[in-house]
């Protein structure tokens, strides 16, 4: 249980840790690969390291939309060590090119 905010980066971090500690009590600790777009906000990757997890960036084009078939070979390189993949969900590029579109 956990009574941290369900948003921003404290709630990333508590997520990436949750994670992290799922796979270390399954006797899976090498899974520490995270996987996140190149689109998204900062603080992904700032949580996933503070959580200790190796980060992996995925590819996304101009519009900032994952590339699927970079995430499918980036899946499928670290299927081993793979703990998760985070998205930010609405994205943080969906509500810029909305803004920009105005």
């Amino acid at each position: 249980m956990s009574f941290q905010p369900n948003s921003g980066a404290a709630g990333e971090f508590t997520g990436l840790i949750v994670i992290r500690e799922y796979h270390r009590r399954h006797n899976q600790g090498h899974r520490d690969v995270i996987l996140i777009p190149s689109s998204a906000h900062g603080t992904n990757p700032a949580s996933a390291a503070m959580a200790g997890l190796k980060i992996e960036v995925v590819s996304c084009d101009d519009r900032g939309n994952i590339k699927i078939d970079h995430l499918k070979q980036l899946a499928e390189n670290h299927k081993d060590n793979l703990a998760g993949f985070m998205v930010t969900y609405p994205s943080t590029h969906e509500y810029l090119n909305r803004i920009l579109r105005k």
